[in-house]
């Protein structure tokens, strides 16, 4: 539910896959996705060590961790990276 209302927040829409024709500014967005991405990983084994969570929370933690890391870096190289069409133009 709260990423449900992050999403309409952020993209005026309802839905749940952010596709690349949502994004305003992908080039910079992306290198914060990818950030924010690696400090869930981070956040995720900090609580897979400590018992005060439960022993899932960290799983599910690296679950949405990977899942926006991942998006963040695909959404870069399709800009940017070695999948952009600026790319496909200079070979």
């Amino acid at each position: 539910m709260l990423y449900m209302a992050w999403f309409r927040f952020t993209f005026g829409q309802a839905g749940l896959v952010p596709t690349m024709d949502l994004w305003k500014h992908p080039e910079k967005t992306s290198l914060r996705v990818i950030a924010t991405g690696i400090v869930m990983m981070i956040g995720a084994y900090i609580i897979g060590r400590v018992d005060f969570f439960p022993e899932p929370a960290g799983l599910i933690v690296t679950l949405i961790g990977t899942l926006t890391l991942t998006n963040g870096v695909y959404v870069w190289m399709s800009v940017i990276g070695p999948l952009s069409e600026a790319s496909d133009e200079s070979e």
